[in-house]
């Protein structure tokens, strides 16, 4: 009952404490690719160097002539550093030699049949002959293009071009811990830790590998514990402390002005978003920056908890409370260049149409919105672990979570509420021009301010429903020492996703505004590379298009249960065989509460779709009603043999089925309802579900150095060097 806010695991650390001795250790981590194999698209076997180093250096605080901290203050430092570059490679569809002369006589459906690539700027659109363009009809700007391509480097005709490139990565971490004892029953720690991270990533703009980006991340964590010993059986914890990670995230291209040099009007000229703009060309590989960068972003987590342990006639009695309060504040630049797609409108072939230089689609942001999320939970536990008798202890307690809705400091929130038929909008504060805004996206009937709707800043209303019971026991029957039974049950509840929150509440119209222009079918020159932002084209982006979230959501939460039974066999060798098993509730989904009605009858008779809210088109609503189960058997067998040889082989059959196993796409995932009208036929086996799974490992010490068959009486540098060898 001490931990919660999440439904999975916990993994406690602690920090060891310095001592009255000066102590001190240096490490080093070395790996290469000596051992590694050719990866199956690889040309030769990539690159691998990763090292991981580090020292910890401890002992008593003394200043001399000012202060002696043995056995009062002690210190512990420590720096780790890690540096990595490994090779990667990437395998897609370039531009052919003859294709970037304008010769498309190869051009095929993916089927293999010939496609005829015609002139759509004649009269009547005849085919070009021989399908070859001539370099005369190029666009200036199409011809710049092409030499960010590289050429070909593999036979295949669909994957014809393979990139190798290192992803670096590295960082280095300082840790400082200080020990004060102020009295016999007082004690104080502080501990801070930084990391300095460098990560950067070839692929995230494009599998050429010459789009990608670098990233300079800062983590810092601070805290201090209070403890006093009231009595030998009772102890009061107090601690406090923050966690900041801050990111910045940029292209390798930021900074240049890329569309200034192409010749592309109407792109940003703010030095902070310059960069390459995004090209994309149906069955070619793209090119461009990551649209959404640069970004950078700070997350701030400020906790405070504190806790009484009281030991007494068999009982551990433990209660207390946490709080914390999270800051997410993040600019949304993404389109900021612009975003140019071409298709086979035109010329029937896409890259025909960038050739000639013929859009089907392009996009850029206008006004752009920053996020300042703001979350705030408090919880309180119970708990009591009870030694009924030798043989028997139970695990009792009882936790209560209260997390509040999200807010945004500055109002910057919308929710599309099914009951109103409207998009309630937290606050206008930053949007003077509110009116003017509804009006140009026609919204002005379909939009309302919180306060005029009778709703919170938060749109949403908290749960206050949330207790969470917890139970456990181990029990060793007839009181003998080779048989352990134990089981357990508890609630666990998820908590809020404030990344989804974010990006669906936090980011859209009105607060963000976007341009998107599309082709006109009868005039080819409308849309262009050279004139790529019409304003006789322009339409505001996404602005028909709503997210919602449930008015009374209810807390998610995780049912977890198992039972275990251990058996020593002797001989060091311990079976065990159990049953894990675990259900959610109040699981949230997004889907499109907008769905066209669709019917036979509608579609025979020509007659358009229509959807429930006129007015907007797609309404991505997050509802929290699905559910999922998991049930395993799970069986191991360990031992642990003379020679100090130890071996370990698990196998876990299980089954996880669920009706919406993520929010967000990922991990390949569909995170969205066929048919919003019937989420029950969405249940099946999760993403991630893995009906069988076999584990084994082993470690044995050689015999070799100091007490052992071999190098037995191996001393100094020799026996340092030979000492402590281990296989695994």
């Amino acid at each position: 009952a001490e931990y919660g806010r999440l439904s999975g695991g916990v993994v406690g650390m602690a920090l060891r404490s310095g001592t009255n001795r000066l102590r001190g250790a240096l490490f080093e981590s070395l790996r290469n690719k000596v051992l590694d194999a050719r990866g199956f698209f690889d040309p030769e076997r990539l690159g691998l160097k990763r090292n991981q180093f580090g020292a910890t250096f401890s002992g008593p605080v003394t200043i001399p002539k000012l202060y002696g901290g043995r056995n009062r203050t002690f210190f512990l430092a420590s720096y780790e550093g890690y540096r990595q570059v490994i090779g990667e490679s990437a395998i897609g569809h370039v531009p052919t030699p003859a294709e970037r002369a304008g010769d498309l006589s190869g051009a095929k459906t993916a089927t293999g049949a010939p496609i005829v690539v015609r002139d759509p700027l004649a009269a009547g659109t005849p085919a070009f002959p021989g399908n070859r363009i001539p370099a005369s009809r190029f666009s200036p700007i199409s011809a710049k293009l092409l030499d960010y391509f590289p050429p070909p480097n593999r036979a295949d005709p669909v994957n014809n071009f393979v990139a190798v490139a290192s992803r670096p990565e590295g960082w280095d971490s300082i840790l400082m811990k200080i020990d004060h004892r102020l009295s016999q029953a007082d004690n104080l720690a502080w501990r801070y830790s930084k990391r300095f991270q460098r990560p950067a990533n070839p692929w995230a703009g494009s599998d050429l590998g010459t789009f990608g980006n670098t990233q300079q991340v800062r983590d810092s964590l601070m805290g201090m514990d209070y403890t006093h010993l009231f009595s030998p059986a009772l102890l009061m914890e107090v601690r406090g402390g923050y966690a900041r990670t801050s990111t910045r995230q940029r292209c390798n291209w930021a900074g240049q002005d890329i569309a200034g040099q192409l010749g592309i009007p109407g792109s940003t000229t703010d030095p902070e978003l310059l960069g390459f703009p995004r090209f994309t060309i149906t069955n070619y590989l793209p090119l461009g920056c990551v649209p959404a960068q640069p970004a950078q972003f700070h997350v701030t987590n400020i906790q405070a908890s504190g806790k009484l342990t009281w030991v007494r006639a068999g009982h551990t009695l433990k209660w207390g409370f946490d709080m914390a309060r999270l800051r997410h504040n993040e600019p949304n630049n993404a389109n900021a260049r612009g975003t140019f797609a071409f298709q086979d409108r035109w010329t029937g072939y896409p890259l025909g149409d960038m050739l000639l230089g013929l859009l089907n689609s392009s996009s850029r942001l206008l006004q752009p919105s920053r996020t300042y999320l703001r979350a705030t939970s408090i919880s309180a536990f119970f708990s009591d672990d009870y030694k009924l008798a030798r043989s028997l202890t139970l695990n009792l307690g009882l936790r209560y979570e209260l997390e509040w809705p999200v807010t945004h400091r500055y109002g910057q929130m919308s929710n599309f509420v099914p009951g109103l038929n409207q998009i309630v909008i937290a606050s206008d504060r930053t949007l003077p021009n509110l009116s003017s805004l509804l009006s140009q996206a026609g919204l002005t009937s379909l939009a309302v301010l919180a306060k005029d709707a009778g709703l919170p800043a938060s749109l949403v209303y908290p749960d206050y429903t949330n207790f969470a019971p917890r139970f456990g026991f181990a029990w060793r029957p007839s009181g003998g020492q080779s048989t352990v039974l134990r089981g357990g049950y508890g609630i666990f509840y998820a908590g809020q996703r404030h990344e989804t929150i974010r990006g669906s509440l936090m980011s859209g119209y009105p607060f963000s505004v976007t341009q998107s222009f599309s082709r006109v079918t009868t005039d080819p020159n409308a849309l262009t590379l050279s004139n790529p932002f019409p304003a006789g084209r322009a339409a505001l982006g996404a602005v028909t298009n709503s997210a919602g979230f449930e008015l009374h959501p209810q807390t998610g939460y995780m049912q977890s249960y198992n039972f275990t039974a251990e058996h020593d066999l002797g001989r060091g060798a311990v079976i065990e065989a159990g049953y894990v098993g675990s259900r959610g509730t109040h699981l949230v989904r997004r889907y499109d509460i907008n769905q066209p009605r669709r019917s036979l009858q509608l579609y025979q008779a020509g007659i358009p779709f229509q959807r429930p809210y006129a007015g907007l088109n797609t309404i991505d609503y997050f509802a929290f009603g699905s559910n999922s189960i998991y049930n395993a058997g799970q069986v191991s067998l360990r031992r642990r043999a003379s020679g100090g040889l130890f071996y370990r082989v698990s196998y876990t059959y299980g089954k996880s089925i669920d009706e919406a196993s993520q929010v967000g796409a990922g991990n390949g995932g569909f995170d969205g309802a066929q048919n919003s009208r019937d989420l029950k036929s969405e249940r099946g086996r999760s993403d991630w579900d893995r009906g069988h799974a076999f584990t084994a490992a082993f470690s044995w010490p050689l015999p070799i150095g100091r007490g052992k068959a071999w190098l037995k009486d191996a001393a100094g540098v020799p026996g340092a060097l030979v000492n402590g060898w281990q296989l695994s």
